[in-house]
């Protein structure tokens, strides 16, 4: 009997699924608590191969950096995206079976801790308005060289 065919989108949820395997028992035998809490999901689509996918979402908008486990919002918990091959069914038919076109997606797979960036109130790049901070230039002005 020949092998079954060659698909991207089948080795990538293999390799999404083992990363996410692979994470939860790293976890859970170090017995370290994550920074950034979880939860998965699994999103159907039937006109998608896979129909199932695993999705994970972060579950605060902080890291959990406190000496008991706080949440600390100098930190924001991002999620983590995985690029994939998924097929979709088409509304085409080709000798009586559904047509499928490859369709590439980000799949978020977990969540990690990136420090918030700091506002000064007086820096350039602060939440002021940047054409005020152009218009206080002079024509004159040359920008700093290296």
């Amino acid at each position: 009997m020949p092998p079954p065919p060659f698909s991207p989108s089948l080795v990538s949820l293999a390799l999404i699924q083992l990363a996410v395997t692979s994470r939860s028992s790293q976890r859970n035998q170090a017995g370290e608590s994550d920074l950034s809490k979880i939860n998965n999901w699994i999103s159907y689509d039937p006109a998608r191969f896979p129909r199932y996918l695993p999705e994970a979402y972060c579950l605060c908008r902080g890291c959990l950096m406190g000496l008991f486990g706080e949440e600390d919002f100098r930190f924001r918990s991002t999620p983590v995206f995985v690029p994939a091959v998924v097929l979709r069914r088409t509304p085409a038919c080709a000798g009586g079976r559904a047509v499928y076109a490859e369709d590439y997606v980000t799949i978020p797979v977990g969540c990690t801790c990136v420090p918030e960036p700091d506002k000064e109130a007086g820096s350039i790049n602060s939440s002021m308005d940047k054409q005020a901070a152009k218009l206080s230039l002079g024509p004159s002005d040359k920008p700093a060289g290296p």
